[in-house]
């Protein structure tokens, strides 16, 4: 083989392995950083810096989230007045309304038990029924922790799936739903003023 030939195959080889430690997967360390340099990691805490944005929705929940145009990266921090329970995020159709409630929401619902993040990646086919988990899930690098009564989950997920039950995140404004729970499971009853929806920016 030649000299030049080597040369192209050891580029490609490259090429592959920084492909392949860029982004988010769960067998590769996400390489994005926030634009004050510091590098997101899904260690279940929420890091100065590591968030370019932040929303307080309530007393009992904040969101933390970047994106880079493929993926977004998320750490959802929420309290429950009595004991830690479950943090949930869902993403909207573009067509959502008040009066839809859950209706055709994606939901991740995640917690922390025994030490162990869980997250449920699910759909709610209608207002109040239950959100039976979808057929693959598609959250990745999911990690948490518990502090008191305040559980964070992070995890990142791409912006489009591919998965016929996930919303595809759009650059720019989305609609989402948010909640906080009582148990450390993925169902539950809320706290008062422990529910509601909002809008983010994703760049």
């Amino acid at each position: 083989m030649s000299k030049k030939a080597l040369g192209l195959l050891s580029v490609g080889a490259v090429l592959l392995i920084l492909a392949a430690a860029s982004g988010c997967s769960d067998n590769t360390a996400a390489t994005f950083q926030s634009p004050q340099g510091v590098a997101w990691t899904s260690d279940g805490r929420v890091t100065p810096g590591e968030y370019e944005n932040q929303l307080v929705m309530s007393e009992f929940f904040t969101l933390n989230w970047n994106s880079d145009g493929k993926y977004i990266y998320v750490a959802m921090q929420g309290t429950s007045p009595y004991s830690p329970g479950y943090v949930a995020l869902g993403f909207l159709p573009d067509d959502w309304t008040a009066e839809m409630k859950k209706t055709n929401s994606d939901m991740i619902i995640g917690f922390v038990a025994g030490g162990v993040a869980y997250a449920t990646d699910a759909m709610s086919i209608d207002k109040l029924t239950p959100h039976p988990a979808d057929d693959r899930n598609d959250v990745e690098q999911l990690s948490g922790s518990v502090t008191g009564n305040t559980t964070i989950i992070e995890f990142c997920r791409k912006l489009d799936t591919g998965d016929a039950k996930d919303q595809k995140l759009e650059i720019g404004l989305n609609k989402i739903m948010w909640a906080v729970g009582f148990a450390a499971t993925d169902s539950g009853a809320h706290p008062a003023g422990g529910r509601g929806y909002a809008e983010i920016q994703i760049k």
